[in-house]
């Protein structure tokens, strides 16, 4: 993943370092400003799950303000690895696996196997909201833990219990599950229709003791190798920590951050512009990121390149840095700041220095 110079990141899609392990930290995290723009980086690639296209919706909503608990109940599979999952989520106090959708006579592991109960395999994850936000959990849900488009079964395993289920707790949780899965149908994340179901939790059932943690604790299970491993690696590919970079910047207006890559240990800054001044504008040899994917050769450019309809369009790597280098070498003396034709642009003037 690149992050400095004139590449730009394709894959931060676990804000704040959600993975957990030893690049996080809740100290010094950035300013909201600033996790509005690392928000729309997210949206220009991702994960890319079986079915998935390379592109990636991110779920509007922040995470709350206060710390405090919340619970989510979803089934996506075997909750062995649904389970094993968010227990690498950061903000996940506790995980259990269960059952839900039936009723309470016939949770029992081998009644559920019969697929005649109603129930599906399930987990109920207890959560900061903030931390992480109900909406973050449901990106795990759709791009990490499970395939969404698979009516009846997830990989090996086919039965109604093994169905893709959000089991919304109250009306705002419906809302945000309904409104994600439409934002995936419109940006078209997945080559096939999402089955998944969107319905009230009546009840969840804890499932027998020895499928609680079963991941954690039989790693070199041939099932857990085969179809949940790669699970977490996926996860902690695509996490990443922010912190701030103290470096003097001299006059630069920029509040420069530091990214890293929880897969390579690879690091780079991003630089969040929130005014500027002539003196800057005058030496600055930065291209500009808008909110809108637009990108420019000068926070004031009026010529710009829509990086997310090349992205959309199957332009790999090398095609997006040759727009980004197009942009740099295209800036002119100044940036025209100066011109007696200047028009600044109508729009909101934070943007990304990579």
């Amino acid at each position: 993943m690149t992050i400095s110079g004139y590449g730009i990141p394709r894959r931060l899609d676990l804000p704040g370092g959600l993975f957990i392990g030893t690049l996080n930290s809740s100290a010094n995290q950035p300013s909201p400003a600033l996790w509005l723009v690392l928000a729309f980086l997210m949206t220009l690639g991702g994960l890319s799950p079986r079915g998935a296209s390379a592109q990636s919706v991110n779920p509007a909503s922040t995470t709350a303000a206060t710390k405090g608990t919340a619970t989510a109940v979803l089934a996506g599979g075997c909750f062995w690895g649904v389970d094993g999952v968010f227990k690498h989520v950061k903000g996940v106090t506790n995980v259990v696996s269960g059952y839900a959708g039936g009723s309470a006579a016939n949770a029992q592991y081998e009644i559920v196997s019969t697929g005649t109960t109603g129930h599906a395999e399930s987990v109920e994850i207890t959560y900061d909201p903030s931390v992480v936000s109900y909406q973050q959990l449901l990106k795990v849900f759709f791009l990490v833990a499970h395939d969404p488009t698979e009516l009846n079964f997830q990989g090996p395993d086919e039965g109604t219990q093994y169905r893709s289920v959000i089991f919304y707790t109250d009306d705002h949780q419906k809302l945000i599950a309904n409104d994600y899965i439409a934002e995936l149908n419109k940006e078209k994340v997945f080559s096939s229709p999402i089955v998944t179901e969107v319905v009230p939790l009546k009840n969840f059932y804890p499932a027998e003791g020895y499928h609680q943690n079963f991941l954690e604790l039989h790693p070199n299970n041939p099932y857990i190798v085969a179809n949940d491993l790669p699970k977490l690696e996926e996860l902690k590919r695509h996490a990443f920590a922010v912190t701030p970079d103290v470096t003097p910047r001299g006059a630069s207006p920029a509040a420069l951050w530091q990214i890293t890559d929880a897969a390579t240990g690879r690091t780079g800054n991003v630089g969040l512009i929130s005014s500027v001044s002539q003196p800057f504008c005058s030496t600055c040899n930065r291209t500009r990121l808008t909110a809108d994917g637009q990108l420019r050769s000068c926070l004031f450019a009026t010529e710009e390149t829509d990086l997310r309809a090349l992205l959309r369009n199957g332009v790999d790597d090398a095609g997006i840095e040759a727009a980004w280098r197009t942009a740099m070498w295209g800036k002119p003396a100044g940036h025209g700041i100066n011109a007696p034709n200047f028009v600044q642009p109508q729009r909101s003037m934070s943007a990304i220095g990579g």
